[in-house]
């Protein structure tokens, strides 16, 4: 995502403009030449947000089963067949 950095005092004088401007991309508003604070769009931040929250696991959690399944080298048209193997969440919901 580009960013685009303004003056606290720029930011303030011209708020419509750059709350307008975060919402297709980041706007940096610097206090005295240093980087303070980020707007941005709210969905992209509620994206960021989900990414922050995953969590990773060490290697050494993971069972043989899943070290042996990471092993195992796979294609995209492996991971096409299996996915088209897995019923859909949307065809079992009822209507």
């Amino acid at each position: 995502m580009k960013s685009m950095c303004v003056t606290a005092s720029e930011f303030q004088k011209e708020y419509g403009r750059y709350a307008s401007l975060a919402r297709r991309q980041a706007v940096t508003i610097t206090n005295h030449g240093r980087a303070e604070l980020v707007v941005l769009d709210a969905e992209e931040y509620e994206r960021l947000r989900r990414l922050d929250s995953r969590v990773a696991m060490p290697v050494e959690a993971l069972s043989e089963a899943d070290l042996d399944r990471l092993e195992q080298p796979r294609t995209p048209e492996d991971t096409k067949k299996r996915q088209r193997q897995k019923p859909s969440k949307d065809r079992n919901r009822k209507r």
